[in-house]
């Protein structure tokens, strides 16, 4: 779980660096490049909460609690 967060925060953390480098490499125009900005900074706050999902998801599903399983898949997609 701790690997999941600190992996979250590097994501987080380069994809705000880097946002409107990317934005730029897919095709993006000078005008909209600020909003989109804007939607991925908003995007990847909630990166760290996406990526715990994942974990929980991936550890309770075979560990056989599949219910919980899916009450963490729900909550993290309600968060982000």
């Amino acid at each position: 779980m701790t690997v999941a967060v600190i992996m979250g925060i590097v994501l987080m953390i380069f994809g705000m660096l880097f946002a409107g480098n990317l934005l730029g490499a897919f095709g993006g125009n000078e005008e909209p490049i600020p909003y989109g900005q804007k939607y991925i900074n908003i995007f990847l706050l909630g990166t760290i909460f996406n990526v715990s999902s994942f974990v929980f998801t991936s550890v309770m599903g075979p560990g056989g609690s599949h219910k919980m399983s899916v009450i963490c898949m729900i909550i993290g997609c309600i968060i982000m």
